[in-house]
């Protein structure tokens, strides 16, 4: 089963199905240079083994000393997008809530 709060990115708490790096280990590129971002097809593993054992309304937020999974967040954050409005919010930039739409999670507060 994977532990997605037990790692500095949720994303490695599956193993990479394109560069074959195993669990907690960033992707690397075909040179074998540490690559930028995650490959899609482990975005998609990740997104797939969440919503299977969590459900599709639950959501996974950072904190300070690292992840927390709110089973009904996806519902309760991510619904309205007036709730989401910045300009609503009046948060300063730092502190706005993110929606990363392309893995399915609502990061209230991401870092700077």
């Amino acid at each position: 089963m994977a532990d997605f709060t037990a790692w500095s990115h949720p994303v490695l708490a599956v193993a990479c199905p394109s560069c074959g790096r195993r669990v907690g280990v960033m992707c690397r590129r075909p040179s074998g240079h540490k690559a930028a971002d995650f490959h899609a097809r482990r975005k998609a593993d990740a997104d797939r083994h969440f919503v299977d054992r969590h459900g599709a309304d639950a959501s996974i937020e950072r904190t300070v000393d690292g992840w927390r999974i709110d089973p009904q967040g996806r519902l309760l954050s991510c619904a309205s997008p007036v709730v989401l409005a910045p300009a609503r919010l009046k948060l300063p930039i730092a502190r706005r809530p993110l929606v990363i739409p392309r893995i399915g999670w609502c990061l209230p507060f991401p870092r700077g």
